[in-house]
């Protein structure tokens, strides 16, 4: 697609881990970044909260600076890099701590079956994008999911099958919380863990990531401020996130609360699958009949009964809501636009744009 260089991630490698302490690809200290005041002020106490390694603590590895040419594009400026060869694969770790919050990025490249450990040396409360791949831990993490999570002090096993990983993961201060727990219980309920160093992990009901999201993710990767304005620009983003993770909570909720119906589930997923990343060629009637093993009819009649409009017009509604964002990204054109949306031809995406906005795309006001 046209535009898919623009609007989604490299194809990289990575997952929820990160590997034991390993050579540096370069000397960079996170006080570079820090000004005086507030701001920069960071936990001295805040460093390397998680680590993973192998179960067998004999694994052989071989601790380089000698990065792939196919991670390459995974690389942020702002972050601590280290990189690691096992038998089993690679495991990219790329890392930035702040006294509000600590990132980490993961790219993992497996061979062959690895059981691992993450060990935390701080109960931590934090969001996990599963960005690629599939985790099997206590459960299964999916790719395009997100969600929030509390961990113990201690260690956590897991297994990664052969197959490329990617996980962003972000530690939160419950000063970031804060508001966000006074509106929500179950966020509330993970401080109250956190709090009282409970020994059992806590993980929220795991929601779709959106494409507004991811952008913000690739935002961050892409940031190329230093010191202070890095602090203020990495801040103001994981906010956003926050803000994202409320909305997308919000209407979990009210997605359930609807009335029963025998098709309820389906129809939610239906619903939730277009919203986060809709496409007029992608999302078509027969598509979900196919996903769902039910009938053109059934699918049509039971959408348009629960939600009030046809699953057409709403695919539409939502390409557009996109599109309304998009034509905002001075670097696309109406034609890689019109492709991301699933639209043939430019004239059919101009004519839907210009129905529901009532004006052109990139036409002002």
């Amino acid at each position: 697609m046209g535009s898919a260089k623009l609007l989604q991630y490299p194809n990289l490698f990575c997952t929820h881990q990160l590997i034991y302490p390993v050579f540096s690809r370069r000397e960079k200290r996170i006080d570079d970044y820090i000004p005086d005041g507030p701001i920069g002020s960071m936990s001295p106490q805040n460093n390397h909260n998680m680590e993973i390694y192998p179960v067998t603590i004999q694994e052989d590895v071989n601790r380089t600076d000698d990065i792939p040419i196919a991670l390459h594009p995974s690389l942020v400026d702002w972050a601590t890099t280290d990189f690691s060869r096992y038998h089993f694969g690679n495991i990219l770790t790329q890392r930035f701590n702040h006294k509000l919050y600590s990132i980490y990025i993961f790219n993992c490249t497996i061979h062959k079956l690895a059981f691992l450990k993450l060990a935390v040396e701080r109960p931590t409360v934090g969001l996990l994008f599963m960005l690629s791949g599939v985790i099997h831990t206590q459960e299964t993490l999916f790719p395009g999911t997100y969600s929030m999570h509390y961990l113990p002090k201690g260690e956590h096993k897991f297994k990664l099958k052969p197959g490329d990983y990617e996980i962003f993961g972000i530690d939160l201060s419950p000063a970031l919380l804060e508001d966000l727990s006074g509106r929500n219980a179950q966020v509330k309920a993970l401080l109250s863990d956190l709090a009282s160093a409970r020994e059992e992990p806590r993980r929220l009901e795991p929601l779709l990531i959106p494409y507004r999201l991811r952008a913000i993710i690739e935002e961050i990767r892409q940031s190329d401020e230093t010191d202070g304005d890095l602090l203020m620009e990495l801040t103001t983003m994981i906010a956003n996130l926050l803000n994202f993770y409320r909305k997308g909570m919000s209407q979990k909720e009210y997605l359930r609360a609807l009335p029963d119906n025998i098709y309820k589930e389906i129809l939610i997923s239906i619903r939730e699958e277009i919203s986060h990343d809709p496409n007029k060629l992608k999302h078509t009637v027969h598509y979900f009949t196919a996903r769902h093993s039910l009938s053109d009819s059934t699918i049509k009649r039971a959408f348009k009964t629960y939600f009030g409009e046809s699953l057409g017009a709403y695919v539409t509604k939502e390409c557009m809501r996109k599109a309304a964002w998009l034509v905002t990204d001075p670097r696309l054109s109406l034609d890689d636009i019109a492709e991301e949306l699933g639209y043939s031809e430019k004239s059919g995406f101009i004519r839907a744009y210009r129905r529901i906005h009532g004006k052109a795309p990139k036409q002002k006001d």
